[in-house]
């Protein structure tokens, strides 16, 4: 069963930036859609406003910490494989160092990596999420100023939607300005997103960039805005998926069944597919293929154009599925005929084609294929080949890890079988196992090669180590499977990266930073057994610091609210309550600076006392000095010197 998820941020009283005016209600009304008219779960779509209450306990003030924790929760304890999750944004976004920062309500446009939300270290973490079916709506503002430096926001965040195969929507292109209006209450991006959820039946990606791409420069017209176009990128498996629950949008279809490797879009070719990703005119307005960062414009074809494109699209298309699929179908039969020539013969001997090995045909595997392969647990071989003095039983074993792309571990067996037991079926697998792996070994070495580069771009724009940098690393090297080539290499980098990830979250507890320094730990894969143990016990540790921690700061806060100016006694009742932090836990040192500075104003009282000649109150006030302040013996020397006095007089 799928469930649907949703976070909605709106944030209109920023700290350290002018308000905003309708960035709140937008999130409201998305989270309001979502709930009372798309039928989410209102468990399942969380608010995070200036306004929006509490959950079980937990603030939804959308601050840097909370923000992260909803993410990391949804992300890694609550979603399924099949569940679709929603992410909204309104408000302030900065690009620093060509790197792009969401704004939350404590965050500084002037310190955007040490307060503002990385929009790597976000894509990174809902990546995290066991689910494909994630929608990204980013309605970002320009903080004042921020435009005449020359930055594009929006470029960074559509790159990285490209890198993770994300659904992404920005509410303007890099180039331009995000607005809101009084006469709607809203953001022009969320009015046009309503109207198509809400009128327009736009439930599939596909649709709603149309209806986006459409809109907005309409709505941006009317209400006299410049120019505003959205900017997407859409992974092309995901265009046709449904995004609201029950729903089936009246003037699309859904996506042909796909064929890994094989482009349905080209029409009659003379040859073979070569398995080329497939390009997308660049007047049409439904998104690219991943990687490739589109802005739909505004529509250029009629209802009756459309209309007519459909049919064409439907007398196309049942051709080419009949032949692409019959030649998928006879290459499966043709390779099933190869693999049980022996049993159908009942004998050693192959059969003979012209072309290859023996005179077998050798059928080319294509990357992409190889690349989207899953391998099914079922079906999976050992890591460690078990010897066998049989060779037949050898050659059924190569033919096992070939069929699900298994190529070193068809080769391993495959060099079991003696010299005189090898025959033209064993001539045949060892020319495909050679041939698959040497195409899976260059798309693994370009995957290990992708995630090493990743990693030293990511250092050349900052030299801070981010935790979500090796953890992307590591989840595009999980892509080499076992069995394949370079398959122990990756593993070596995952486990080197892993307990890299685990240093830096350290680390950041050593600063006091628990809540970064969970989110980081939670970045260790599972696959990792001892080290996510031990990432799992420092998360319970440093979850426990932060309880401690929280506590604490209310301690501080409460002796702070004791303090009444110009009276000792509340000084040192205010001490009194900072005792109770111990040694070793969070705030000790802040509670240590404090008593002294409130030490100190202990003695200046004293001092003001004494110029008013009452050195009884003087010598009073002095004694309330604690011991372990900076100005404690200064403290005594002073009432030892009014009691001099006073015994003078």
């Amino acid at each position: 069963m799928t469930n649907y998820w949703a976070i909605a941020v709106g944030i209109n009283q920023y700290q350290r930036l002018q308000p905003l005016m309708y960035a709140q209600r937008d999130a409201s009304a998305i989270q309001q859609f979502l709930v009372e008219e798309a039928q989410f779960s209102d468990s399942q779509c969380r608010l995070l406003t200036d306004t929006s209450p509490t959950v079980n306990g937990q603030s939804t003030v959308p601050n840097r910490e909370n923000i992260q924790q909803f993410v990391v929760q949804i992300c890694q304890q609550a979603i399924q494989p099949e569940d679709v999750l929603w992410f909204f944004w309104s408000g302030y976004a900065v690009q620093h160092q060509e790197r792009d920062y969401l704004l939350p309500l404590d965050g500084d446009p002037n310190q955007p990596i040490a307060t503002g939300i990385p929009m790597s270290e976000l894509f990174a973490t809902l990546r995290t999420a066991p689910t494909q079916n994630i929608v990204v709506l980013l309605d970002m503002k320009r903080c004042q100023g921020t435009f005449d430096d020359g930055s594009r926001l929006g470029d960074h965040t559509l790159a990285l939607a490209s890198e993770h195969n994300l659904a992404v929507f920005l509410g303007c292109q890099p180039d331009q300005f995000a607005h809101e209006t009084l006469a709607l209450r809203q953001g022009l991006f969320t009015t046009a997103l309503l109207e198509g959820l809400r009128s327009y039946g736009c439930s599939t990606l596909a649709h709603l960039s149309q209806y986006l791409g459409d809109r907005l420069p309409e709505l941006s017209q009317q209400h006299w805005r410049p120019p505003q176009d959205a900017a997407m990128v859409i992974p092309a498996e995901l265009r046709y998926q449904l995004i609201l629950p029950g729903k089936t949008s009246p003037v699309e279809k859904p996506l042909p069944p796909q064929v890994p490797g094989l482009d349905f879009s080209q029409t009659q070719p003379s040859a073979p597919p070569e398995f080329e990703p497939p390009t997308v005119d660049s007047s049409e307005i439904t998104p690219s293929p991943p990687g490739q960062v589109t802005s739909a414009p505004p529509s250029q074809l009629s209802t009756e154009n459309e209309a007519e494109a459909e049919v064409e699209q439907d007398d196309e298309f049942w051709p080419k599925l009949l032949k692409w699929g019959g030649l998928l179908l006879g290459l499966l039969l043709a390779g099933v005929v190869i693999r049980n020539w022996s049993a159908l013969r009942g004998s050693d001997e192959s059969p003979q084609f012209p072309g290859g090995a023996n005179g077998a045909e050798v059928i080319p595997i294509p990357a992409d294929m190889e690349d989207a392969a899953v391998i099914p647990e079922d079906l999976a071989v050992d890591d460690e080949v078990q010897s066998s003095d049989n060779p037949q039983e050898a050659l059924q074993q190569a033919k096992q890890a070939l069929t699900i792309g298994q190529s070193d571990e068809a080769l391993q067996w495959l060099d079991q079988v003696p010299a005189d037991a090898q025959s033209g079926e064993y001539a045949t697998l060892r020319a495909e196992a050679e041939q698959l792996s040497s195409q899976v070994g260059q798309t693994n070495r370009a995957i290990l090669d992708e995630a090493i580069a990743s990693m030293n771009r990511s250092r050349e724009n900052t030299p801070v180590n981010q935790a979500s940098d090796f953890h992307r690393a590591l989840t595009q090297a999980n892509r080499i499977q076992p069995g394949q080539p370079l398959y122990d290499e990756a593993q070596q980098a995952i486990q080197r990266w892993s307990r890299i990830i685990l240093d830096l979250a350290e680390a950041r507890a050593k600063t006091g930073n628990y809540t970064d320094a969970i989110a980081s730990a939670q970045l260790v894969p599972p696959s990792q057994t001892e080290i996510r143990q031990l990432a799992e016990q420092q998360i319970n540790t440093w979850q426990n610091r932060v309880s401690q921690q929280t506590a604490n700061a209310d301690a501080i806060a409460t002796a702070e609210a004791l303090i009444q100016p110009g009276n000792a006694s509340s000084y040192n009742d205010a001490i009194a309550q900072l005792r109770a932090i111990q040694p070793g836990q969070p705030g000790y040192n802040q509670s240590r600076v404090q008593i002294d500075t409130w030490g100190q104003d202990i003695l200046a009282i004293a001092y003001n006392r004494a110029d008013e000649e009452d050195l009884y109150e003087a010598i009073n006030a002095a004694a309330l000095v604690p011991e372990d302040s900076s100005v404690y013996l200064e403290a005594r020397e002073a009432i030892a010197g009014w009691r001099q006095q006073l015994r003078g007089t």
